[in-house]
């Protein structure tokens, strides 16, 4: 709903991120596994637009949110796949909410079709560029 403008930034920092960074103070200072990876995929979701988009008060709510999340990646008690997962949203934002890699999604045949052709026109293009 973020990405569509339909709630605010507030919305999702002081409710969403700051509800679930609230568990936190409750719970002995431990997030359970399912909370911190409704807070990556919100980070991912909401990240980009987040920063270019958002008020300065925002920003700063954001920034603050974000650093107590990241301090999750060297906490001990949770297991290498959920800091990795911290980490890999981390590295994400590092890299202007660019991906490293493209996920796969289903395709349609006709969209195999058409990506397999297209392979195969630049592999004869490329064979026949003279060499030097």
């Amino acid at each position: 709903l973020f990405n569509l403008t339909m709630i605010s930034s507030n919305i999702i920092v002081f409710h969403c991120i700051g509800n679930i960074l609230d568990l936190k103070r409750k719970d002995n200072n431990y997030l359970d596994n399912e909370s911190i990876e409704c807070l990556a995929k919100l980070f991912k979701k909401v990240g980009q637009k987040f920063e270019t988009e958002s008020n300065a008060n925002g920003k700063m709510e954001f920034e603050k949110s974000f650093s107590a999340f990241k301090s999750f990646a060297t906490d001990k008690n949770y297991t290498y796949r959920i800091r990795f997962m911290i980490q890999d949203v981390v590295d994400l934002r590092q890299n202007n909410w660019v991906p490293r890699r493209i996920e796969a999604k289903p395709q349609r045949i006709e969209e195999i079709h058409r990506e397999h052709a297209r392979e195969e026109q630049e592999k004869k293009m490329e064979a026949a560029e003279p060499e030097d």
